[in-house]
């Protein structure tokens, strides 16, 4: 890859240069250390694009590097670690619930072989389970007492479909996951059985959480009321001691003294913490303190370089 640019006339070629080195070291019949190194030289300066571009791309071969390994690891050799290395692999690239499926039945499910060979064991519709739990769907919860080894197709689903009201009657995700343990006996027995398989669900229900449209929605609606209420109510305040005269001059200047300490030690809490990240970040972060003000997220950092929607945009504001 080269790069041309023209001086009083002239050409001048930069040949930039990506070196790249990977070193995989055995540690065990079942454990690999991987080391990677690389080094980006264009020629000339860097600009902070290309390095992003650069950075990003080799992550997601490292990544690709150890999923590939993740996956070959049998069953039988599973810990605690792996597990939650599962968990990632389901919630990578995967941020709505139709790609977490798609990826689990086309990715996942078949090159896995810690979880083909968990189906064989089980001879129950686990597929089934962990679909239902994956589309993060808001339920009623319906608790299910069958055995483990007698799980019918139709419990399996209703398993997992227990998953988020439990989640969702919780303020931690472990304790939602204990209680969707607790409600389920076919659950109970399989976390006692595979000690893997409950760090596996509580890592993923943190994603499942994250990105459920419930959940957003209840924040963002939530958000969104109290704080354009709180704004009508001071305005309406402040209305009403501003028509009242010079008898209700001194709870007129009360009133604008309290929001103006209110936002003024807002910005300066938003000027501590961002500090160190220059003063673009700290004006952008300041116009959400103010009110009805709106900073438009940057579509680079956002949900893949893709526009974020209405909800996300909503989020920002009154998150």
């Amino acid at each position: 890859m080269a790069r041309v640019s023209v001086v009083e006339g002239s050409t001048e070629a930069s040949v930039a240069r990506e070196t790249v080195t990977i070193r995989l070291k055995k540690l065990s019949e079942w454990s690999t250390r991987l080391e990677y190194g690389c080094e980006l030289n264009l020629g000339f300066g860097v600009s902070r694009g290309a390095q992003k571009a650069f950075v990003e791309r080799r992550l997601d071969e490292i990544a690709g590097v150890s999923i590939y390994f993740q996956r070959l690891v049998p069953q039988g050799e599973y810990r605690v670690e792996d597990g939650i290395a599962l968990a990632h692999d389901l919630l990578w690239n995967a941020s709505s619930s139709k790609m977490r499926v798609k990826r689990f039945e086309e990715e996942v499910l078949p090159t896995s072989r810690a979880l083909k060979e968990l189906q064989e064991q089980l001879y129950w519709p686990f597929e089934a389970m962990m679909i239902t739990a994956l589309r993060g769907n808001l339920n009623m919860s319906k608790a299910v007492h069958t055995k483990l080894v007698c799980i019918s197709e139709k419990e399996a689903t209703r398993i997992g479909k227990n998953l988020i009201p439990a989640l969702k009657s919780k303020k931690l995700v472990a304790a939602g996951v204990d209680q969707w343990r607790v409600q389920n006996r076919a659950v109970k027995e399989l976390m006692e059985s595979y000690d893997w398989f409950q760090p596996m669900m509580v890592e993923l229900s943190k994603g499942i959480v994250k990105t459920a449209a419930w959940g957003l929605m209840w924040r963002v609606t939530l958000g969104a009321v109290l704080s354009v209420s709180d704004l009508a109510t001071d305005l309406f305040v402040l209305k009403q001691f501003w028509d009242g005269g010079e008898a209700l001059l001194l709870y007129r200047n009360a009133q604008l003294a309290s929001l103006s300490a209110s936002i003024g030690l807002q910005l300066m809490f938003v000027v501590g913490q961002n500090r160190k990240k220059g003063l673009m970040r700290i004006l952008k972060e300041s116009l959400i303190v103010l009110p009805n003000s709106c900073q438009k997220p940057d579509r680079t950092e956002v949900n893949g370089r893709k526009t974020v929607p209405p909800l996300e945009r909503l989020k920002f504001i009154f998150s």
